[in-house]
């Protein structure tokens, strides 16, 4: 989770870990304020039995914890890039999904905070 940012100060920077690499950075966030969650292979692979594998990672940023939690375990779950469901509840969360491609992918393109360092496309 990340607290309001201080007057004066600059944004908080969020490593996300890549899923194949512990030691890897996937992707850098800057936000102001409100909070990251994370799900995907990082620890037990794709443990989810039947889950069709587009998608090794999903971070999701937002102003509450719990929603972004949620948000970012179902949207792993559903194994898409981005689900069908995503612009129907995520509301004010964007969704940074790291694909089995290796690709970076962000959700709504452009608005709110977003990926400022990209180390898995710079390679």
């Amino acid at each position: 989770m990340v607290a309001t940012r201080p007057a004066g100060r600059p944004a908080w920077r969020v490593g996300i870990q890549h899923p194949a690499d512990r030691d890897a950075v996937a992707a850098v966030l800057e936000l102001s304020c409100g909070a990251v969650a994370t799900s995907g292979t990082y620890e037990r692979g794709n443990h989810l039995r039947g889950r069709a594998a587009a998608v090794d990672s999903v971070a999701v940023t937002g102003p509450d914890l719990a929603v972004a939690d949620a948000l970012a375990t179902a949207s792993w779950a559903s194994g898409a890039l981005r689900p069908t469901w995503w612009d129907r509840v995520a509301g004010p969360h964007g969704l940074l999904a790291l694909g089995t491609d290796g690709r970076l992918r962000w959700w709504p393109p452009g608005a709110g905070d977003v990926p400022i360092d990209d180390p898995v496309a710079a390679s």
